[in-house]
């Protein structure tokens, strides 16, 4: 055999392996199924999920709630997004992925994410953006601005006089909790506190 030949054969081999390696991959994100690799069913559903990843990770726009009058079609993105990674099998680990490695926008997204997995570890991966002072562009009643990931993450304003910080606890709605608490206090709300996880995915009245 030449070695031109068998420099070929190498290449072919190679190539074979690599798309074996991708093949596997695809099959498993996302799959319960004990035979992954024949699992015809599954394949939409790991696209749905490589594709709910690209939309988080690459997002420039922190909306942030549904709520305050925006709900505008990349609101509506951001939610099926999270809910399509939510519903997969390896939800904390794409979400935790997307913490470290999405844009600053992509990365609040995902700690919403993490939110509603009802995880003890939320609260240290939270903890990462205290102090972070860079800025994101945000949206609400469409109104642009530009806000802290700090103070989108731990609200800055809940100690001063006739204002709070709304912290859900566990099975606790957005409405629950403005039903439970003094009229004339003004709300503030966070990521840390549960209450922009929660009004992103289901408004007011939903609880995770």
């Amino acid at each position: 055999m030449s070695v031109n030949k068998c420099c070929l054969a190498i290449i072919n081999v190679v190539v074979t392996l690599v798309l074996v390696c991708i093949f596997c991959v695809l099959s498993f994100v996302g799959c319960s199924h004990t035979n992954t690799l024949s699992c015809s069913d599954c394949r939409p559903q790991q696209i749905a999920i490589l594709e709910a990843q690209h939309c988080i990770r690459d997002s420039e726009v922190w909306i942030g709630s549904r709520v305050y009058g925006f709900s505008g079609e990349m609101t509506n993105q951001m939610v099926v997004a999270l809910e399509t990674i939510l519903a997969s099998d390896d939800a904390k680990n794409i979400l935790i992925s997307l913490v470290d490695s999405a844009q600053p926008t992509g990365q609040l997204y995902a700690l919403c994410g993490l939110y509603h997995i009802n995880d003890s570890g939320f609260s240290g991966i939270a903890e990462r953006f205290r102090g972070n002072t860079n800025l994101v562009d945000t949206i609400s009643a469409d109104t642009l601005d530009k806000e802290r990931i700090c103070d989108i993450v731990f609200s800055p304003y809940g100690d001063r006089k006739g204002e709070t910080n709304v912290v859900l606890q566990t099975g606790q709605t957005v409405s629950d909790w403005l039903n439970e608490h003094d009229k004339s206090i003004q709300p503030f709300m966070d990521i840390s506190g549960g209450a922009i996880p929660m009004m992103l995915l289901y408004g007011l009245g939903g609880s995770r």
